[in-house]
């Protein structure tokens, strides 16, 4: 797609956009010479669109805070069908979830970070190769 093997200008953040967009499952970054002798990728990053549709949208079904120590809640969620994980966002209002904890592979989390004597609102969001579903946000008690 780039061909920068007779390239003279040190780029070490360089910034390529295509012109046309391009179909691709796999990107392949090849090093033809490095000057030094050793050539490294501190990242890549690749943005685009997915053909697979986005997950459905999951809900809790349980937000149980721990009665011995509350600064500790157990979180339950549906799941998704074709998820590949789930982002919790929370926070102390229903506009500002400002935490948040990434889960692959389940459909519950503990978390224990909470302040005693605080209301806090959760929401669930799933996603995968295709984008992220938000959910609704849901105060701990209900």
């Amino acid at each position: 797609m780039v061909d920068k093997s007779v390239n003279t200008e040190d780029a070490p953040h360089d910034y390529i956009q295509l012109k046309e967009a391009v179909k691709t499952r796999y990107v392949r970054l090849t090093n033809i010479y490095c000057p030094s002798g050793k050539f490294s990728v501190s990242g890549l990053r690749v943005f685009g669109r997915s053909d697979k549709p986005s997950p459905p949208q999951t809900k809790f079904y349980r937000i149980c805070r721990n009665k011995e120590d509350r600064r500790s809640v157990i979180l339950k969620w549906r799941e998704a069908e074709g998820a590949t994980g789930y982002g919790i966002r929370f926070g102390i209002h229903p506009e500002k979830l400002y935490n948040s904890y990434m889960v692959y592979n389940d459909t519950e989390i503990e978390l224990r970070c909470l302040q005693v004597g605080q209301t806090y609102y959760f929401a669930v969001d799933s996603f995968n190769e295709g984008g992220i579903t938000r959910g609704d946000v849901m105060k701990e008690d209900e």
